[in-house]
């Protein structure tokens, strides 16, 4: 017959109730939000559809990227708005956008009540008529801006540069990409692919 020592045993119990419970809490530590549930993180719904196998990511106060698990959860919000959110990170998960820091699975978003109102989009005759695009006007190295529609009839607008650099908008004002060289910008308008459609803006200045 087997006899146990019950000082041993229940001291054998306790250490084993204590080792399930570290396992429970390390556990439950890895599922816990990145965030504090109880202050959702401020972001804002950017749109990187321009770029291939992109689509919405949320982009957080202290610059962070965030594409949601499924992309789903974004598509009720418009591009620019305003959201609060928590999330869990999902760790060594990458996507074919490779824009993001990181996926995550978003488990509570909610709209701002100050809703940042979405920007029509429609081709325009000026660069003028792009409320977002004052900041822009006024630099004096602004050389052109030409006016882009790709097949879902989505319009961009490429900013050149006198000293041979440019950035691709999108309609909405948000910055797509900037470009160093032409062939770099070439490359990227015939991968989304761009049709140029207008040239909405030329500056009077010559490059030295």
């Amino acid at each position: 017959m087997i006899h146990y020592d019950n000082k041993n045993f229940k001291l054998h119990q306790i250490g084993f109730g204590l080792l399930c419970a570290i396992t429970i809490l390390a556990c439950t530590t890895t599922k816990t939000n990145n965030s504090d549930p109880n202050e959702l993180i401020r972001a804002v719904v950017k749109d990187y559809s321009a770029l291939a196998s992109c689509r919405k990511i949320l982009l957080t106060d202290n610059g962070e990227k965030i594409l949601p698990k499924n992309h789903q959860t974004l598509v009720p919000f418009s591009t620019n708005e305003i959201v609060y959110i928590a999330y869990n990170k999902i760790p060594d998960m990458v996507s074919l956008c490779m824009a993001e820091d990181f996926i995550a699975e978003i488990v509570e978003i909610k709209s701002d009540p100050n809703k940042t109102k979405r920007i029509p989009c429609k081709s325009v005759n000026s660069v003028n008529q792009l409320p977002w695009a004052t900041p822009y006007i006024k630099n004096p190295k602004l050389d052109i801006v030409q006016q882009f529609k790709d097949n879902r009839h989505q319009w961009f607008y490429l900013f050149v540069y006198l000293d041979g650099h440019a950035t691709l908008f999108n309609c909405q004002g948000d910055n797509i990409r900037n470009f160093n060289d032409l062939k770099d910008r070439q490359a990227i308008i015939e991968l989304i692919p761009l049709k140029m459609i207008s040239l909405i803006y030329k500056s009077n200045t010559k490059q030295r």
